[in-house]
């Protein structure tokens, strides 16, 4: 009964918020007519469009509120208006991502399965843990959704401002979810080439995704033998390998895992060592850095090749 009762709820807020309304905002009563459910959706994002014009950052307090009270009681009116936030408002990227937040982070409780309870209240439990995991499944997907549209602002539109540590943090968030894996990873690429960003942090941030997308060293100690079952085992696993020597690449640690993957687990290859070029005479640091194998050298070479 509480489902249904939900739907119909949702279901009147629609239609409320596509009701072409007569109504005239007092812009000194602009957080009550928000904070009001009484009011249809559309009004109260109205006034709070209102609201961040007038104010701006100070508006921030009021989303945070909403985003806490959902958190607090998951009311679907509350639910409705934070997704209307993320996709229909034009309120700043930081607001949107805010409100994202509070519909992320909620989780509606299961109904506890005891063993005194008897057959039918343990199937009827389970038949309600059915339907709270579909709403919680579909109200993730919903965050995710609304997610994927900020991250494809962000990364198409120049004029928005957002700090890049909180572009990175929405992107790894947008990579959890299994049905845009791929268009996080595009938006991932596009921001790690924005050549407006400095290389260092650039090449911090995808280190930064070792945990999230399982970057890993190797080191592989002799060419031959080449330790087979070990490169194996990580290339089944990556989508793309880099190879790192000390001395030319052709013939060399690159050349043997390239000839050996390529019968048994084909993946893209990056290689990087000494370009079939005369090695010169000099102190080792100042060779590992004219042929771009110090630190920095690393780092451009590795960013150029994942573009």
């Amino acid at each position: 009964m509480s489902t249904l009762i939900e739907n119909i709820s949702i279901n009147n807020e629609v239609e409320k918020y596509e009701e072409k309304e007569k109504y005239k905002l007092d812009d000194n009563n602009l957080i009550n007519i928000i904070n009001n459910f009484n009011n249809s959706l559309k009004m109260r994002m109205d006034a709070l469009e209102r609201y961040y014009l007038l104010y701006g950052i100070e508006t921030l307090e009021i989303v945070c509120n909403l985003s806490r009270s959902f958190q607090l009681s998951g009311t679907k009116l509350i639910e409705a208006f934070l997704l209307k936030i993320c996709i229909n408002s034009s309120l700043s990227t930081v607001f949107k991502l805010e409100a994202l937040k509070g519909l992320y982070l909620y989780e509606e409780d299961e109904e506890y399965i005891s063993e005194k309870d008897d057959i039918e209240e343990k199937q009827d439990k389970m038949d309600i843990n059915e339907n709270i995991k579909k709403r919680n499944n579909i109200r993730k997907l919903s965050c995710y959704n609304a997610l994927n549209i900020i991250c494809f602002e962000f990364t198409n539109e120049t004029n928005i401002e957002l700090p890049t540590p909180c572009k990175i943090e929405s992107i790894h968030m947008l990579m959890t979810s299994e049905i845009h894996k791929t268009q996080s990873a595009l938006y991932f690429s596009e921001l790690i080439n924005n050549q407006n960003i400095d290389c260092e942090f650039r090449y911090k941030t995808i280190l930064s995704l070792k945990n999230k997308l399982k970057i890993a060293v190797v080191n592989i100690h002799t060419i031959k033998p080449l330790d087979t079952d070990t490169v194996l085992r990580y290339a089944k696993h990556s989508k793309m390998i880099f190879t790192v020597e000390e001395h030319q690449i052709a013939g060399g640690l690159g050349s043997a895992i390239a000839e050996f993957l390529a019968e048994k687990n084909p993946v893209k290859i990056g290689f990087i060592g000494v370009k079939d070029e005369f090695g010169q005479s000099g102190k080792p640091l100042e060779l590992i850095e004219k042929y771009g194998l110090d630190v920095a050298g690393l780092k451009k070479q590795i960013l150029e090749k994942i573009k």
